[in-house]
């Protein structure tokens, strides 16, 4: 579901997000707690966006059972609210697995941003044959579309959905150069 989620997002845009990734390091960018026992398993970025996938330090980015990805798409936010973005991800999601189920998108904010958030599942990805299930956020930039997703490749636990859930809370927004302690940038493990 991963290749097929950001299929749909390349769709919207092309692209994803870290600070300064590719030549337009974009109008701000998502902080948030350190991720003991991750790594960047990959990163990649242009002029429409930018993307980071974190994972288990002995997985990768083809084997994983959980997975952070943080993405940037230039210029969406100019045109797409985030409710708007996760609207688009649920009615699409049936397309790349079939029985999937999306949660109804829920309006918030983060650092006083407009953001969403909502819950999909897939029974089993047909690339790998396994469940998966996110989380995820999308937060408006000035003019960026900001997303992270915690994903998970079996049906997670109570405590799993926790986790991702308080991880996504904790997540906040700032601004190219910011000088506020919760925007200093901590490299995974």
């Amino acid at each position: 579901m991963r290749k097929a989620i950001l299929a749909i997002t390349a769709t919207m845009l092309a692209g994803a997000a870290p600070p300064g990734a590719g030549p337009d390091p974009g109008d701000g960018y998502l902080s948030g707690p350190a991720l003991p026992g991750f790594v960047i398993g990959f990163s990649d970025g242009n002029a429409r966006g930018a993307i980071v996938e974190q994972v288990p330090q002995d997985e990768t980015v083809e084997k994983w059972t959980r997975m952070i990805t943080t993405q940037r798409f230039t210029g969406l936010a100019t045109t797409t609210k985030p409710v708007d973005y996760l609207q688009y991800m649920a009615r699409s999601l049936p397309q790349s697995c079939r029985g999937a189920a999306a949660g109804t998108p829920r309006v918030t904010t983060v650092s006083g941003r407009p953001a969403a958030e909502m819950r999909a599942d897939c029974p089993s990805n047909p690339q790998t044959h396994l469940p998966e299930t996110f989380l995820i956020l999308a937060v408006a930039g000035p003019r960026d579309m900001h997303v992270k997703q915690v994903a998970w490749r079996y049906v997670p636990s109570p405590e799993d959905v926790e986790w991702g859930e308080n991880y996504l809370g904790s997540t906040g927004f700032c601004l190219p150069l910011s000088k506020d302690p919760a925007c200093r940038l901590v490299a995974p493990d």
